[in-house]
């Protein structure tokens, strides 16, 4: 990041009264608890084996919350804990399956060439991105 834009995003958070740092917690946290597409899973799910609570469904109850039996629930996430590693074992097939996917989807639309030695080819000339070496 350049120094230009570090000053102007200060000045931003500045104006806006926020701490990076405070906001940072927020954001990991919706990093954390939004399913990936390549396993179907968020990540809090596939390490606890337990999908989380919202910080707002604690200020403001859901129905998650509202009927939460403590005997069960404690039973309940023993079983999530021993179901994790298949969870876990399904999470890894399907990101393998969409890893797959995304290479034939890629692989579709490459043209594929071979050259022989001695064929002539362009190269991208790098003196206009001043890469050249030139001093």
């Amino acid at each position: 990041m350049s120094v230009a834009n570090q000053k102007y995003l200060k000045d931003q958070w500045k104006a806006l009264g926020h701490s990076p740092h405070k906001e940072l917690i927020y954001v990991l946290w919706a990093y954390r608890t939004t399913p990936r597409k390549g396993t179907g899973e968020t990540p809090f799910r596939l390490a606890y084996g337990t999908e989380a609570v919202i910080p707002v469904e604690i200020g403001v109850p859901s129905i998650r919350v509202n009927y939460l039996e403590e005997e069960t629930n404690e039973a309940r996430t023993r079983l999530c804990l021993v179901l994790l590693e298949e969870r876990r074992d399904e999470a890894v097939v399907r990101a393998t399956t969409y890893k797959k996917q995304a290479a034939r989807y890629h692989n579709k639309r490459i043209n594929s060439r071979e050259f022989q030695k001695g064929d002539l080819v362009l190269r991208n000339a790098e003196i206009g991105r001043g890469n050249a070496g030139v001093k």
